[in-house]
């Protein structure tokens, strides 16, 4: 139990709902990693990639798509004979990212105040040595660069020739690269074209499915509620997301991994505020404003307001020229304006015209109009109390 700023005690829903631990944490657990179609086919390639020691892996997907997770994941499962060299911080400089590399295989100490000033060359050497040395071992070395959008040009080419250090059974030093869609855009580069022919895999991950989305919550619940015990996965009795939740969950996430959890944790919160049980549709979108999110066209949104009435002077003044109106029209609606504007111009002058050219008819005889009737009383148009009046 928590206490907020305004002195609100915010008590934790694991115990309400039987986990041992957060379902819908965003620590990247490999415990957690759900294996949709996407991310089951992305673990292939690279474990077969890995295996066939092939030079560079380029792994892209959106924002909070599990990408780390996916990393986490294979060096999990990469064998003992791996050594492994991770980059968190793709801004670091060419010797700095040499450095980073033989610190986590051992190489040179950890401790800044130790390292002896080198060059470029005797850190290149020093790492070359130690991939050749893995030979007799049968072993190899796997570097792995997240967020690799970021790398500048001049770092991608020293990890171009790092790529290169090889022997006959392929590649000593293994890279993938891991980021967002702009890292296909930053390879594309001309300058990077020889980087380019290095790529022997491209990987993407996609978003989850709205019926991946349901297993992936079922996966979660039953994670967090089994908390490392090897106990079945099964979906737990303490909670439920109803159909219209996943629905909306589906909607509102568009499948990113990440935004579903922000969701659902906050969600699951709601729920134990209230004593609830189920999570359904109206509570998500309530976590969703609470947190801020826009709520795209055709979700669980209630419809928008009605335009509020209008005077009656503006009854008949056409919508497009009501202030009201007019203001939520876009450049199209303008285009129709015009193009009324001009048909109502040609149909005005192709009148004109007409009335021009066309000779005036010459006027009809008049017929007499033949005499009133005389009434009872032998006036014209009196008939006795009956005219219009009378009476």
């Amino acid at each position: 139990m928590t206490t907020t700023g305004s002195g609100e005690r915010v008590e934790g829903y694991e115990r309400f709902f039987g986990f041992k631990e957060p379902p819908f944490s965003l620590a990247p657990n490999p415990r957690f990693l759900f294996e949709s179609a996407s991310h089951a086919a992305a673990l292939a390639q690279v474990a077969y990639a890995i295996e066939r020691r092939e030079p560079l892996v380029v792994i892209t997907g959106e924002i909070g798509i599990g990408k780390t997770l996916l990393c986490r994941t294979v060096l999990q499962r990469l064998e003992r004979k791996t050594f492994v060299s991770v980059i968190n911080d793709p801004m670091l400089e060419r010797d700095d990212l040499l450095k980073h590399i033989l610190q986590d295989f051992g190489i040179i100490s950890k401790d800044r105040t130790r390292l002896a000033s080198t060059t470029r060359h005797d850190l290149i050497h020093a790492l070359q040595e130690f991939l050749a040395s893995l030979a007799p071992l049968q072993a190899h070395a796997v570097l792995i660069v997240d967020e690799a959008q970021h790398l500048r040009p001049d770092v991608l080419e020293q990890i171009r020739l790092l790529s290169n250090i090889d022997d006959e059974r392929g590649t000593l030093l293994q890279i993938i690269l891991v980021g967002q869609s702009d890292l296909d855009r930053l390879l594309a580069r001309p300058d990077l074209r020889q980087f380019q022919q290095r790529v022997s895999r491209r990987v993407q991950l996609a978003p989850l499915t709205e019926y991946e989305l349901k297993q992936y919550i079922e996966h979660r619940l039953a994670v967090a509620r089994d908390g490392g015990s090897g106990a079945p996965v099964e979906p737990p009795m303490g909670v439920t997301f109803t159909a219209d939740a996943i629905q909306a969950l589906a909607n509102l996430s568009c499948g990113v991994p990440r935004v579903v959890n922000i969701l659902c944790d906050r969600a699951l919160e709601a729920a134990h505020a209230q004593w609830l049980r189920t999570i359904d549709a109206p509570l998500i979108k309530a976590t969703a404003d609470a947190l801020g999110m826009p709520v795209p066209a055709g979700t669980i949104a209630e419809s928008a307001e009605p335009i509020a009435a209008m005077d009656r002077s503006e009854e008949f003044v056409p919508a497009i020229f009501r202030p009201g109106v007019r203001a939520a029209r876009t450049g199209a609606s303008r285009g129709v304006v015009l193009a009324a504007s001009l048909m109502l111009t040609a149909a005005v002058i192709w009148f004109g015209v007409r009335m021009v050219s066309t000779p005036a008819p010459e006027p009809a005889a008049e017929e007499p109009t033949p005499p009133p009737a005389a009434g009872p009383g032998g006036i014209a148009g009196f008939d006795g109390g009956a005219a219009t009046g009378g009476g």
